[in-house]
Formats: structure tokens, sequence, C-alpha cells
């Protein structure tokens, strides 16, 4: 079974190795010099100079790359790609593949140390020509990090033009163990909007000068070891990745700045954009300013690099995988229970940040196992328990908790249903789902509006799009074919009729405890479905107003003596391809027969 190479098969990797070539005069190290000397240690020539590599196999390899050593780190310059492992013993590591994702074929552990160091070689070649110096632009996040210094949080997206900015400093922790954190931002108001927590009422503040760098810029990073980077080389680092005419409006806001301020120490966050996408933030902090700003020929004690982390809207929403499109839209949604508890989750997690909740029950511990929210929230309105749970959870999020039934709600006019780019109904009550379905159809430009409800003993959920005025509503579902005076009922259910005498509901302990059975998985399911849904009909990828379902299990359900319908035991492929055909040309909402 391929695994960790025993001693015989790694001496038969490195052999292989030094016999391919890669490397002139291959030797294997004595051991004396520890890791760092590594396994096979040869001789190259790349741009007219030569250095020594070094290959070494980890005790996980071929499950893990080998590592490539370069003897010293600089031998061809500060490249990128190259890092020394430390200061004394000049080694260098080449970075040649990012691991992201990488499968590694550990059934042929010789032709994958011998394509690692062919990559590595590649690398220093590129690296020595300048063939690949853009790419310092594209990992100045990992180079600056290696210099150290204090860090500040950034809450701002990042302007595209010169400005200053605020340093807002909080202080909080116990004596014994005090906590200072930084943050930049337009003004010292705008940190609740990132944590709800934080108040800027009162806090230190001082400014900070923000200089976008120029698209395209290919500067050099700070040599990783010895000194920092001096007044003046910051000076002719910025001068030389400014976009053209930038260097005079840096120039007047910074000496603006010193105008309005006697502080002696000056901040500058510089923007460089990365040649993928995006950019990289980073800081320069001057101690000691006397007089004109140090970048402009004013004095200062020393220079200090800082780390700016950012945690502004624009980074944070697209690095988790939500889609930063959608943080501007307002949603609404109506029943808060286990499926409407995820559903308002989800939809803060895919980027709506936006959130206006309806629901009058308060949760109690019968609810907690299929609830979104925990035993902590029992006896708080679920709303209240989600208001808090969202906002203290994803920062930039605004819940507006409203715990009072929906149609109170619309009738007192706290809520008006156009106000939303969304509404999501999730309340598991056709008769005033289908009221709200009568009112949002008829708004002149209401939002879509997705319905979504779980099926008992989770034999599956549903979830359908209803786009005011057009063809397709909750209505049509409980639209019968032809005229008819049989109970309302829904054609999409999975749940066949219920015996005579008989409903869906279980009670362990009495009919107060009488409950609909489903688990919380069940409702996720549902949650995800209405939530990518809703997502679908937010983005405009989704053109229709369809019926979308998932089908669970129906064993439980049988066993209780129920039965499905025929629509459930329809393959997955049937109900996407009727995914429409349950709009009806009788219903009195949107049909079109008289």
């Amino acid at each position: 079974m391929p695994g960790p190479l025993t001693s015989d098969e790694r001496e038969r990797v490195l052999q292989d190795v030094a016999a391919s070539g890669l490397l002139r005069s291959p030797l294997r190290p004595d051991g004396t010099g520890g890791i760092l000397a590594g396994d096979l240690v040869g001789r190259v020539t790349v741009g007219g100079r030569e250095a020594r590599v070094g290959i070494m196999l980890e005790a996980r390899f071929p499950l893990a790359l080998p590592r490539l050593l370069l003897y010293p780190w600089d031998a061809f310059g500060h490249i990128p790609h190259v890092d020394p492992v430390d200061e004394e013993s000049g080694v260098g590591l080449i970075c040649y593949q990012d691991s992201e994702g990488i499968i590694l074929d550990r059934r042929r552990p010789a032709a994958l140390a011998i394509e690692a160091l062919r990559r590595g070689l590649d690398l220093l070649a590129d690296g020595a020509s300048g063939r690949n110096r853009a790419d310092f632009a594209e990992e100045w996040e990992a180079h600056w990090a290696r210099a150290g210094g204090d860090s500040v949080r950034c809450v701002v997206d990042p302007p595209g033009r010169v400005t200053d900015l605020a340093v807002v400093t909080w202080r909080g922790g116990t004596a014994g163990e005090p906590v200072e954190v930084r943050y930049l931002a337009e003004r010292a108001s705008d940190l609740p909007g990132y944590d709800k927590s934080l108040s800027g009422e009162g806090l230190p503040t001082r400014r900070a000068l923000y200089v976008p760098l120029a698209a395209g810029a290919t500067p050099s990073p700070p040599p990783p070891l010895g000194p920092f980077w001096t007044a003046e080389e910051v000076c002719a680092f910025m001068g030389a990745s400014l976009p053209g005419g930038r260097l005079s409006h840096v120039k007047k806001r910074a000496r603006r700045m010193r105008r309005r301020t006697t502080q002696e120490t000056e901040l500058v966050v510089f923007s460089l954009p990365r040649p993928s996408g995006g950019a990289t933030l980073f800081g320069v902090e001057f101690a000691g300013v006397q007089a004109d700003h140090p970048l402009f020929g004013g004095r200062c004690s020393g220079v200090r690099p800082v780390q700016v982390l950012r945690r502004d809207c624009a980074y944070l929403v697209p690095r988790g995988g939500a889609d930063d499109a959608l943080s501007r839209k307002r949603a609404l949604v109506v029943g808060c229970g286990a499926v409407g508890g995820h559903i308002a989750v989800q939809l803060a997690r895919a980027g709506v940040l936006d959130l206006t909740l309806v629901d009058p029950d308060v949760l109690r511990e019968e609810n907690v196992y299929r609830h979104v929210l925990g035993k902590t929230y029992c006896g708080y309105k679920k709303v209240i328990g989600l208001n808090v749970h969202i906002e203290r959870e994803l920062p930039y999020t605004t819940v507006d908790a409203v715990g009072e039934n929906v149609l109170d709600a619309v009738a007192s006019g706290r809520v008006v249903l156009a106000d939303y780019d969304l509404v999501v109904v999730a309340l598991g009550s056709p008769t005033v789902e289908l009221d709200l379905n009568e009112r949002l159809w008829s708004e002149k430009h209401g939002p879509p509006t997705v319905f979504t409800w779980v099926e008992p003993y989770g034999i599956g959920g549903h979830a359908l799009l209803v786009r005011p005025g057009e063809r397709g509503c909750f209505e049509c579902l409980y639209t019968p074919p032809a005229p008819s005076a049989a109970p309302l009922s829904n054609r999409a259910a999975f749940a066949g009729p219920p015996p005579p005498g008989r409903s869906y509901g279980k009670a362990l302990s009495g009919c107060g405890s009488l409950f609909t059975p489903y688990g919380s998985a069940d409702a996720l399911q549902t949650a995800l479905l209405a939530v990518r849904l809703g997502v679908r009909a937010l983005t405009g990828v989704e053109g229709e107003s369809p019926l979308l379902s998932w089908q669970g299990d129906p064993s439980a359900f049988e066993e209780a003596g129920f039965s499905v319908t025929a629509r459930h035991r329809r393959s997955a492929a049937g109900l996407e391809e009727q995914r429409c055909a349950y709009v009806s040309s009788r219903c009195p909402i949107c049909g079109v027969e008289p």
C-alpha cells in the first residue's frame, strides 16, 4: 500500500533524482548539517551565476511535496518565491508550488521528486531573468508579513483616490491583560457598521494618509533580512509606484494633514493592485515626526512596517464565498422557525447583509434540536435571537427584528412588502401564505418572493419562486384542474391525504405537544433550496418562476400508515422537467381564464 517510504525506497528516489541530470555533481550530505543540509545537493547555473540547490524528502513524502533549498538564499538576488529560512543559516526555501487542491501521484515518488526539482529550477531561472518580477506584487502580503510590526484592521472599502482615513484605537481586556486594537475607517462612527458591539464614540482617533499605487507597479519588497526601509527608501518606493501625476495629490494631502495636527507619528497606508485582481494594503509608520510630512522632506526618528489586516466588506464577503453584489440587497424573511431560521442565517452568509425578520414566536427547548439557534436563546423571541446571533457572528450585517404576526406588521406599516429586493415566506401556514401571495403578486413593483415548506417525516421540501404580475404563483398550487368542491389541497405535496381521523402531527406527551415530525437536516435542506432560488432571483440568473423540490426517504412516513403522492414517485429529472408545469390558467390570482 502506498504511503511514507521505507529507507530503501527513499534511497532509490534520491538515486533517480541524482540520475536525472538536473543537478551537477550531486552529493548526499553526511547528515551533520541538519535538515537544512537537504537529502541531496548539487550545483546549478542560472543566468551565468552558480549556486547549490538541495532537495529534502519529508517524513510524509510522497504524501507531501519535497522541499527545495537554495544555498545561499540570495544567490540570484532578491527574487520572488525564494525566502530565507533564517539569518544564521543563509539557506533559502524555494516556494515552487501552491499546494492548494493539488493531487500528488504517490505511486510514482521518483517522478514526483524530479518534477518538483524541475519546477523549482524553472522558477529560479524566471527570477534571475526578471521574468516573474510581477509576482512580488501578487504575493506582496506574504512578503510584507515577514517584515513584522504592529497591525491595524481596515474596516473601510479601499478608496480609489488619495485621501486620509481615521485610525481609531479601541482598548479593552482586563487590568492584567489589556487589549488594544487599531481600526482604519472613514470615521470613528463607522465602527458599528463592522461590529455592532463597537462604538467609535469617544475613542482616540488620528488621521492616516492613504495612497493607492499604480496598477502594474512591480516594486520590490523590503529585504527579508536586515534593517527595514529608511524614510528615503519609502519615498523612493512610493515615487516609483505611483501613477503619473498622482505625486502632487499625495503631497497636497500630506501637507494639509500636517497643518491640522501636531501628532508625532504618521501612518501611511498603501494599496497595491495585484496582477490577478484585488489589492493588498500595507502600512508604514513614521515616528518622531517634526514639521513637514516625512514623505516630503520632514524629519523623523524612525520608520517601521505596519500590517494592514483587511476586514472591509468588499474583502470579507467574497473571501468567505459570499456574493459582494448582494451586500446592498434587502431581504424580508417571514417565519423564523426551523426552516426560516436557517434561511435567515444562510441568506446573510450568501452576502445579503440587510435582513428584516418577522415572527412572533418564542424559542423553547422543544425547538432547539432543529432550530438554528441553540439553548442559549430559549425564552427569547426567535427574531431577537437571530438578530443577536447574525449580527454578532457576521460583520456588516443589519437585522431588523419584528416580533409580531406578519399580517399585523403589514397592517400597521411596520413592514412594507414593496421595500425589499426579496421576500422569503416560510410560515408553514398555507392560509396566511395564500393571503401574502395575493398581496405580493399584486404589487406593481414588488419583489420576487420565495414560498418554501418542508414535508412531514422529511419526505421532501419545496421552494416556489413568484414574480409580481407574472404567470405562476402560490395560489396555482391550490387551484384544482377543474371546478371542485373538495377541500383546498396543495397539488405539489409529497404527502398523500392522511387516513380519516388522522393527521401528520405527532404528540409525545399529549395534544399540547403536537408537532410535525421532521429533522434539522430536512429543515436545512429545504432552507438551502429556498436560499439558492432566492439568490438566483436576486442575481438575475433565474429567469422563470419554478417550483423546485427535493425528495427524501418515505420509509418512516409509510411505516406510520401514510402514503406518498404520485409526484413524490417521479424522478428528480422528471420534477426538474416539470418545474413550471404547476402554473394554472384557472388560478384566481395569476390565471387568464375568466
